[in-house]
């Protein structure tokens, strides 16, 4: 099954990465426009799925990001229709020399082939998996879980249906409906058919993929982000920015964990800190020193530094200096993103040359790492290793840098 799917891919994938690039924005522009006029069918089949979650007993918080509503439909149409306006990537040149013996030695960005993508129960992946790799003019085949099954089926098949209006097979998005961990591992070995592998799920996921893996994989992993307050923060600052890291989307993977306090920051201005967190309903797990000073913060363990809360919580700690600070953060990094608030730009510096990150922010929200921040017009998820992207995945990573040589009998 698995290898059929990915032959197929394969095998299409080939013609589909000669089309125009205008035709592609075409079929993108048509694509947000079939998701939003089908929507009652995504969400009658996102019912089914909610219904069945509920009873064997998906947590709240996983529970909460399968479930769509009109909204969440037309956000999912959105990001469609800003994938159809980038400019087309596909045979950009990236560089040209013409030698004098004649040789001509172009570079240029093609699609990568096949991309599969596996992730966790979230529906509105498939829109943007779709969305870019349509821009990038790469097949991909979707992966999820089996609590989101009825949905993702149901939007893949609008995504495949707008293919075949425009005279493209629809088997360039393919969608693997026995999502379980077997067939997952089956997929991330067709190293002969699958280009990339984007792995969107949790811990567990990302081992096991890892572990059996012959295709090239980037993970999009846990965000275990922190902030660090410098001794000389401003308190207005730390306070705006701590909260719009953690509160207006808390489950988030860019969402920040823990907080880190220099213990001079602390002794001004913890008490009132702490309870601006709390005016915010979030949950504060803290250090024995934090537990000290304020009564509400309940103590905390070795797991509340080293994962996501994935929830209206977050984890504090007071450090002796930028020192302490600097060696938890890379301890406990997946790594994704980490703030620094201060005005001693020798310290920023510091911070900033010794935290291991893919993205390290200045006196600014761990929410800002986002493709469309970035200006990246989108993204297929937050890479949490190095090689071959750390931070959003645009366009041009799921590109193959390709050259092209033309001479007349020219020799070695």
């Amino acid at each position: 099954m698995i290898e059929d799917m990915t032959y197929i891919a394969k095998k299409n994938s080939r013609k589909f990465a000669s089309v125009e690039g205008e035709l592609r924005s075409r079929i993108l522009l048509r694509m947000a426009e079939s998701i939003v006029a089908r929507k009652n069918q995504i969400l009658l089949a996102n019912k089914q799925d909610v219904e069945v979650a509920y009873r064997n007993n998906l947590d709240e918080s996983r529970l909460s990001i399968l479930t769509l509503n009109e909204k969440s439909i037309e956000a999912m149409g959105e990001s469609l229709k800003r994938m159809s306006r980038l400019i087309d990537p596909v045979g950009e040149r990236i560089s040209y020399v013409a030698k004098k013996d004649g040789l001509i030695i172009e570079k240029k960005h093609v699609p990568l082939g096949v991309i599969s993508v596996v992730y966790e129960a979230r529906p509105d992946v498939v829109t943007d998996a779709v969305g870019i790799c349509m821009r990038t003019g790469n097949s991909v085949i979707l992966a999820g879980s089996s609590h989101s099954t009825n949905t993702d089926k149901c939007t893949s098949e609008i995504l495949r249906d707008t293919l075949s209006e425009f005279g493209i097979c629809p088997d360039n998005i393919q969608y693997l409906s026995d999502c379980s961990h077997k067939n997952k591992i089956a997929l991330s070995r067709q190293n002969r058919c699958v280009d990339l592998m984007v792995i969107r799920g949790g811990v567990k996921a990302v081992e096991v993929l890892r572990e059996n893996a012959l295709v090239p994989i980037i993970v999009a992993g846990e965000g275990n982000c922190h902030i660090y307050v410098d001794e000389d923060a401003f308190f207005d600052m730390v306070c705006d920015i701590v909260v719009n890291s953690k509160v207006p989307r808390p489950k988030a993977c860019n969402a920040a964990e823990t907080v880190l306090i220099h213990k001079d920051w602390s002794s001004q201005y913890f008490t009132d800190f702490i309870a601006k967190l709390l005016r915010n309903n979030v949950e504060i797990f803290g250090c024995e020193k934090s537990v000290q000073l304020y009564s509400s913060i309940k103590m905390a363990d070795e797991h509340h530094f080293e994962h996501e809360f994935f929830g209206p919580a977050i984890a504090v700690k007071i450090v002796e200096n930028i020192d302490e600070a600097i060696n938890h953060i890379n301890k406990y990094r997946t790594p994704h993103t980490e703030t620094i608030i201060s005005n001693d730009l020798q310290n920023v510096t510091y911070f900033m040359n010794y935290v291991e990150a893919n993205v390290i922010c200045h006196n600014a929200s761990t929410r800002l790492t986002d493709g469309i921040e970035f200006g990246l017009g989108g993204e297929i998820g937050i890479s949490t290793q190095k090689f071959h992207v750390g931070g959003p995945i645009g366009i041009y990573h799921l590109m193959h840098q390709k050259y092209f040589l033309s001479g007349n009998g020219n020799l070695r």
